[in-house]
């Protein structure tokens, strides 16, 4: 390489130094000047630091580049970023003791730590956790990780969170001691996390250190710079490399002359001090005109966002005194409303009320019309909802045995192949201790109200409240997501008397709706079945949509409950609930799981919970790609319809399980639809669940999921021309139609099994039936209850 002919003393800012060096500006600051001369022949330059032991005019090789001169990726490249000397391969005459051992291209940027390396953690779960958001992908230097914990791998300090570092006294990075990590995305980790913004950790902690470039506005020349301009002034030729022909070779003169041209030779001439002064000082006049200008621009920059912050400050100030006064005028209505001692009841969801314009919003229903309904509904002609029994006067006796006649019914209904409930009038023959009459005294909490709401049916017990103004209780805390504290200053009762509605409700009316809603007959599913389904698969098999669902609950202190809490799904502690849908978005009781711990996975909760045993013999049951349930579903006879995971080191899936992926996804909407929609309406989990709330929790959930039946179904090929649309309960168990649904009954080879089929062309051709229609026909076989008698035969040639 051609040495470079520049005068350093004419150089009067940095960007000068580096276009002429043709080099980055910031690796300016990277120059280190070491004690040996320049090996280029008649160059007295000191060489500098990692530039194969040449001057900066010789060679310009003293940082890491990214690419090669041809383009290709330049294999020292690490550090090429030129955040400052600090990140060097060498720094201060030491050499980093190792490098990071990930494989982002952030962290080869930034280059060598000399400020601490981290290592991986002990455990073993911790370490390969570690190393999965770390992003190690070579499969040699994974294994030797996850060997041993004290291998020689490191991680750099930028890989992780800034609030979980801290420096020692020796001005090392070291981890924080913490009892967790939560990191950006607000995940909770035992140990500090590698997968920390690196980008962010850069523009907060390197880049505030900053390069010499217009610091505070002033162009400052590296120190260097004046060393080699100094070492240039005293020689006696400027030419750079200096050479010095012997006088009887005239060639080799005219050879340099014509190669390498020289600077303007300087006079020898002997300068007097007068002169020299007055170059001295004209120079200094120049070097701080240059700091003026610079400041000057640097000042007016300043001067410009001073003043947008000046006017974003005065809005500021404006909208801060309308908010002071808006402030002052609630404080005025409340200190109106306490002095008349308000207090909210049923009463003001009525079109005149305070929250009529608010109803669908404090409540489940969207006006008071449809409240009003659904509670005379569900209270029926025993007025269950009025005798409601006060949760601490239900003894635990009292409780276990509630709970045992409630597993005996469940247990005797299975064997008996039919589900418990599925005829008769809701609240009939319903044994809930919860809603025995209670006609003892307790105290203030128990007077008898003065203004009866909405229904004129006696009370049979005295109450504090109105029956109806309990279930706007139980709404506000669970629609509204607010405290039972709260709740009872709003409705001007005790906390306790809250608690106690809350928790009667919730009991009263899972045990309600789940007489409603029971487990849908065949008749009942292929009487209302969505063609799209049946355009995707050519078949109405289809009887649950499969899916889990998690929340977020409390992080536990001791170890054990944690463990079994802690979701790796979620990486944060959570319940987690198993809930099918049919094809339409309609769930039904049994379809709805108890609360299962996070750890759990889905295959585990699903045999467990036996919500498999719901779907008839021959039927199928829609799952997620992390449903591997194929031998229960082939246990209990019914298909299991999974998009394929991808195979290791298969690259593509084929084109039958890309289309089988394309059909799940479409006709799995419902079931995520039902997952947001009871979210979406129950604003108690938005918060994380408290450990002694579980079982309330659990009540809550399959509440908020029974209520949505009400709301209407999602159909994929709907008109959108129907008005009065009926709801998913009224279409699913009450004979209701709708765009987008078909009658699938009369055609047996979509939805028959082989006997069924068999079956039902020996009923058509028997003797004296030639009137009946294909409906009846179908009615008939369904009737005779096949898919019972099929899986018991399935089992017994399993055993």
């Amino acid at each position: 390489m051609a040495p470079l002919i520049i005068r350093l003393a004419d150089i009067r800012s940095r960007k000068d130094l580096a276009d002429k060096l043709n080099v980055d500006i910031k690796s300016l600051d990277l120059v280190v000047l070491t004690k040996t001369t320049c090996k280029h022949d008649g160059c007295n330059l000191p060489a500098a630091q990692n530039n194969h032991n040449q001057c900066i005019l010789c060679n310009q090789q003293w940082y890491p580049r990214e690419l090669n001169s041809d383009g290709t990726k330049n294999k020292y490249c690490r550090g090429y970023g030129l955040y400052g000397p600090q990140f060097m391969r060498e720094y201060n005459g030491v050499a980093a003791p190792k490098s990071c051992c990930c494989d982002t291209e952030e962290c080869l940027k930034v280059g060598y730590s000399h400020c601490g390396m981290m290592m991986f953690p002990p455990d073993d779960d911790h370490r390969k956790e570690a190393v999965r958001v770390l992003g190690i992908s070579c499969p040699e230097k994974k294994a030797s990780i996850l060997a041993n914990s004290r291998s020689h791998h490191r991680i750099a300090p930028w890989h992780y969170d800034q609030n979980h570092l801290r420096k020692n006294d020796n001005g090392n990075w070291v981890i924080r001691k913490m009892a967790t990590y939560t990191d950006s995305d607000r995940k909770t980790f035992n140990f500090a996390p590698p997968n920390g913004n690196i980008q962010r950790f850069v523009e907060n902690t390197i880049l505030p250190m900053g390069h010499n470039t217009c610091r505070g506005g002033f162009d400052i020349m590296p120190p260097w710079v004046k060393e080699l301009s100094a070492l240039q002034t005293s020689n006696e030729e400027f030419d750079h490399p200096t050479t010095t022909p012997t006088r009887g070779n005239k060639a080799q003169r005219v050879t340099s002359t014509t190669t390498a041209p020289s600077l303007p030779r300087p006079s020898r001439k002997r300068e007097s001090p007068e002169k020299a002064q007055l170059r001295v000082m004209e120079e200094r006049a120049a070097e701080l005109e240059a700091k003026l200008n610079s400041a000057l621009s640097y000042n007016q920059d300043i001067t410009a966002k001073v003043e947008v912050l000046d006017a974003e400050n005065l809005q500021l100030r404006f909208e801060n005194k309308k908010l002071a006064m808006e402030n002052a005028e609630l404080k005025r209505k409340v200190e109106v409303l306490e002095q008349k001692k308000c207090v909210i009841s049923y009463d003001d969801l009525k079109p005149d009320g305070i929250l009529a314009d608010y109803v669908s919003a404090f409540t489940f229903f969207p006006d008071f019309k449809a409240n009003d309904l659904f509670l005379d509904l569900i209270n029926g002609n025993s007025g269950i909802c009025e005798n409601i029994k006060r949760y601490h006067h239900v003894t635990v006796e009292e409780r276990v045995k509630y709970n045992d006649e409630i597993r005996a019914r469940k247990e005797q209904a299975t064997q008996a192949g039919v589900a418990d409930g599925n005829e008769g009038e809701a609240g009939e023959d319903l044994d809930v201790i919860m809603a025995e009459a209670a006609l003892e005294e307790d105290g203030s909490d128990e007077v008898m109200e003065e203004a009866p709401v909405g229904s004129a049916q006696k009370q049979t017990r005295n109450r504090k409240m109105h029956w109806k103004t309990e279930y706007l209780v139980y709404c506000f805390f669970v629609r509204c997501n607010i405290s039972m504290t709260r709740i009872a200053a709003l409705f001007g009762i005790r906390r306790t008397l809250v608690h106690d509605i809350v928790y009667g409700w919730a009991n009263i009316l899972c045990d309600t709706l789940a007489k409603f809603f029971p487990v849908p007959t065949r008749s009942q599913m292929l009487r209302a079945y969505p063609k799209s389904v049946i355009k995707k698969f050519g078949h109405a098999h289809i009887f649950m949509l499969l899916d889990a669902t998690e929340i977020f609950a409390e992080v536990a202190s001791m170890k054990s409950v944690n463990a079994i809490l802690y979701s790796a799904y979620k990486h944060h502690s959570t319940l987690k609930w198993l809930v099918g849908c049919d094809p339409i978005g309609t769930v039904w009781d049994d379809s709805i799981s108890d609360g299962y711990p996070g750890a759990v996975s889905d295959p585990i909760q699903t045999t467990v919970t036996k919500i498999l045993e719901q779907i008839p013999f021959g039927c199928a049951v829609e799952v997620d790609k992390g449903f591997l349930i194929e031998n229960d579903c082939a246990l209990l006879g019914i298909h299991c319809i999974r998009p394929m995971k991808m195979l290791q080191g298969q690259t593509q899936q084929s084109k039958e399980d890309v289309a089988l992926t394309q059909k799940v996804g479409k006709t799995r909407i419902p079931i995520e639809q039902i997952n947001g929609q009871m979210k979406n309406s129950a604003s108690f989990f938005d918060k994380r669940i408290s450990l002694q709330q579980i079982r309330l929790a659990d009540l809550i959930c399959r509440c908020s999921y029974l209520l949505q039946n009400f709301k209407l179904g999602f159909i994929q090929q709907h008109s959108g021309m129907k008005k009065g649309r009926p709801c998913k309960a009224h279409i699913r168990w009450y004979d209701g139609e709708d765009d987008g649904l078909i009658d699938i009954r009369p055609f047996v080879e979509m939805w028959g099994t082989t006997s069924e089929i068999r079956r039902w062309n020996e009923i058509r051709e028997m003797p004296g039936n030639e009137d009946l229609t294909r409906e009846q026909i179908s009615e008939m076989v369904l009737a005779e209850d096949w898919p019972t008698r099929l899986r018991k035969e399935h089992i017994e040639r399993l055993s």
